[in-house]
C-alpha cells in the first residue's frame, strides 16, 4: 500500500459535520477529515484499551507521512475508541494484521540511520511515530477519553495540546514492568512539568487525571466525560479556521523556543521567520485575508 485513498462517501450526519472517511488500510485505524480540515485519527480497538502494537503502529506512520503532505488538513486530531487513549504496547501479544503493513516511512526531517548502528532501525520507528507528531505541520491536539499509558502516554505528550475528560488521565507506566521508556515521552513530559515533577511520575507510575493534569499543564483542558470531542472540535475548528501557514510557523516558533535555544538565537530565528513568511505568496495572501477579517470585524462593530 504505496498511500492512502478517499471513500467517495459523504458523512454528512456524522457527530463532527459534513466530512470524508479516508482508508487507513486496517479496522484499527479510522482517519476522517471534516469539511473544515480537521483530520481525526482514532485508534479502535476498544476490547484492548486501544493497545499498540505491529498491526497498528505501522499505519499509523504511514497516515502521519501522508497526512503531512495534504492542504486540506488544518489540524490534527488523535483519539482513542471507546473508553481509553491507548493502554500503551500490546505486551500480551499483537493480533495479527489482516493486511500487509505498509513499509516504515522515510523520518520527517531526512535522518537516516548508520548501517553499523543495531539500535537504527528503532530510532526511525519512533522518529516517524512520536517524532512525526511532534513535528507535524500542523497543530496536533490529542483527546483523552480515558486511560494514555507508556507508549500511548508518548503518543498523547508528543502532541501540541491536550484534552482530558475527568475520567482521562496520563500514566508513563514504563517502571512497573520493568521498562525504562520510549517514544519520547521523558523528554516531552519533563518539557511540560519540569525534571522534577516528572521524575516523581515516572518513579511513582501516579495516575494524573483531569483536574490535577490541567494543573500540572500536562491538559490544556480538563471536560465532563460526555463533552470531549464536543470541546476537543471546538478547539480544533478554532485553530483550523485561522490563517495555516501562519499557524505553522508560530509552531515552528515555540518548538525552536524550547529545543534548547538561547534567547538570542531564538530571536534570529524567528525573525527570519517572519521575513520568509511574508515575502512568499501565501503569507501575504493569509495577511492581506486576515487584515480584511479584522476590518470586516471592525465594520460590524460600528453598524452596532
Amino acid at each position: 500500500m504505496s498511500r492512502a485513498f478517499l471513500i467517495k462517501k459523504n458523512n454528512t450526519a456524522g457527530e463532527y459535520g459534513k466530512s470524508i472517511m479516508i482508508d487507513t488500510g486496517t479496522p484499527v485505524l479510522l482517519c476522517e477529515l471534516t469539511e473544515l480540515g480537521v483530520c481525526i485519527l482514532t485508534m479502535n480497538r476498544p476490547a484492548g484499551r486501544n493497545s499498540i502494537g505491529d498491526d497498528m503502529t505501522p499505519f499509523i506512520r504511514h497516515m502521519l507521512h501522508i497526512l503531512k503532505d495534504d492542504d486540506r488538513v488544518r489540524c490534527l486530531v488523535i483519539t482513542g475508541a471507546g473508553g481509553a487513549f491507548s493502554a500503551g504496547g500490546n505486551f500480551m501479544g499483537t493480533d495479527k494484521a489482516d493486511v500487509t503493513p505498509p513499509p516504515l516511512p522515510p523520518a520527517p526531517d531526512g535522518w537516516k540511520p548508520l548501517e553499523t548502528d543495531k539500535h537504527g532501525n528503532f530510532k526511525q520507528m519512533q522518529r516517524t511515530l512520536t517524532g512525526a507528531i511532534y513535528n507535524f505541520p500542523v497543530p496536533t491536539i490529542a483527546a483523552l477519553p480515558g486511560a494514555a499509558a507508556g507508549a500511548g502516554a508518548s503518543i498523547a505528550l508528543a502532541c501540541d495540546m491536550r484534552v482530558a475528560s475527568t475520567k482521562g488521565f496520563i500514566t508513563t507506566a514504563y517502571v512497573d514492568i520493568g521498562l525504562t521508556g520510549d517514544y519520547g515521552g521523558t523528554y516531552t513530559l519533563t518539557e511540560l512539568v519540569g525534571p522534577a515533577k516528572a521524575k516523581e511520575l515516572a518513579f511513582t507510575n501516579t495516575h494524573v487525571y483531569g483536574e490535577e493534569g490541567e494543573r500540572l499543564g500536562i491538559f490544556n483542558q480538563c471536560v465532563p466525560d460526555g463533552e470531549l470531542m464536543k470541546a476537543t472540535m471546538e478547539l480544533a475548528n478554532k485553530i483550523a479556521d485561522k490563517p495555516p501557514q501562519t499557524v505553522a510557523v508560530l509552531k515552528d516558533n515555540i518548538n525552536f523556543a524550547v529545543s534548547g535555544a538561547d534567547f538570542l538565537t531564538a530571536l534570529d530565528h524567528e525573525g527570519v521567520n517572519l521575513r520568509q513568511h511574508t515575502e512568499s505568496k501565501k503569507g501575504q495572501a493569509e495577511f492581506a485575508m486576515m487584515r480584511q477579517r479584522f476590518q470586516d470585524r471592525m465594520n460590524a462593530r460600528r453598524k452596532k
